[in-house]
């Protein structure tokens, strides 16, 4: 709703976890396209600047913000584009993954010249299987052409299905009580990879392309008195 009135984003504290607030999509972004499509007739290129406006007031109050965005609605990708400082991009290494990391590659060159501060973060690799190491080779040589950056961005660290999965399909079989350990030490590894690369560089904001949840989160620093 803030994006279609102008108002500013509301925080809210997630239960259980200090220091996280989220700020959820709502059901009024189903309205957001034709409201958008309004506005850029009307102010052009600078109407893509409505995230960021409605954003500014309270990111000091955070270290880090991470904007999730659905791949499917390009406006919302837009507009996190022209927000955000760095792009961080989780993708599979199927056809499917490596046409939507081409087509993120094209508006995020479009989106630069909106927002020049924005940068490549990385790209990772999820749902993988953590052994195909000649398919991420693969896949880090076509992210560096569809990014056209010297080096691959793709982060080292992978979030992989190997353990998960085949722990899933023998308690299907056995009934054997399931377990996650090499699952979180996945996602634990690519966490610490990303926290590192992101605060090397600095980001305020982060752009995330894959996911469908809408959310705003970081740590929270104490408000002036």
């Amino acid at each position: 709703m803030a994006l279609m009135t102008g108002k500013v984003l509301q925080a809210v504290p997630v239960l259980g976890r200090e220091n996280l607030f989220v700020v959820p999509g709502g059901t009024a972004l189903t309205d957001l396209t034709g409201v958008m499509v309004g506005r850029v007739q009307q102010q052009g290129c600078k109407a893509m600047r409505a995230l960021a406006k409605v954003l500014a007031p309270i990111a000091g109050d955070f270290d880090v913000i991470l904007i999730d965005t659905p791949p499917e609605n390009t406006l919302l990708c837009d507009l996190a584009l022209s927000t955000g400082r760095c792009l961080l991009m989780p993708t599979k290494t199927d056809k499917g993954g490596l046409v939507g990391v081409q087509l993120l590659a094209e508006r995020y060159a479009i989106a630069r010249e909106l927002n020049p501060a924005l940068a490549l973060l990385g790209v990772v690799l999820f749902a993988t299987n953590r052994q195909a190491t000649a398919i991420h080779r693969s896949v880090r040589d076509r992210v560096a052409v569809a990014f056209g950056v010297g080096s691959s961005p793709v982060l080292t660290a992978i979030v992989g299905i190997l353990g998960s999965h085949s722990r899933g399909v023998r308690q299907r079989v056995t009934n054997a009580p399931p377990t996650r350990r090499d699952g979180f030490r996945d996602t634990r590894s690519c966490e610490d990879a990303i926290r590192t690369k992101a605060f090397t560089t600095a980001p305020q904001m982060a752009v995330s392309g894959t996911h469908r949840v809408h959310a705003s989160s970081g740590t929270r620093r104490p408000a002036p008195v």
